[in-house]
């Protein structure tokens, strides 16, 4: 307890915040769909093989999915959320155990690239972006 005369010492050390480990990734789905595509499907089994590696085995990742600023914000956040589902689900399938992955849709929410609003390719196909953190 401080005497009437005492003023609190200011704490001078500072903590480092630091972002957790975080990929960015650019996965193909159809558009205005939570379909992957082949390559979208190669991706995903690609990420779960470097899942099951010792190295990342022990951690859990939040799966972000992200739309671009294009219709109404109610239609891409829930195309944003089911598309970050269909990746976890993806990755369930190939053996990550469903406690390690969670999936949240941020609609055009914090973007990960803001300079490009629309990753449109040939034949109807859609670059959806996705964040994984440890």
């Amino acid at each position: 307890m401080l005497a009437e005369d005492e003023t609190p010492q200011e704490n001078t050390t500072s903590a480092v915040l630091t972002a957790p480990p975080a990929i960015n990734l650019s996965i193909p789905f159809v558009i205005n769909k939570s379909t992957l595509t082949l390559q979208g499907q190669s991706m995903v089994n690609t990420i779960a093989e470097a899942l099951q590696t010792p190295q990342l085995q022990s951690h859990q990742f939040l799966i972000e999915g992200h739309t671009d600023q294009s219709g109404r914000y109610q239609l891409n956040q829930k195309l944003s959320q089911q598309r970050a589902e269909r990746v976890r689900q993806a990755l369930i399938q190939k053996g990550i155990a469903a406690g390690r992955l969670v999936a949240v849709g941020r609609a055009s929410d914090d973007l990960l690239n803001k300079e490009i609003d629309l990753f449109y390719l040939p034949n109807n196909l859609y670059i959806c972006e996705l964040l994984f953190r440890i």
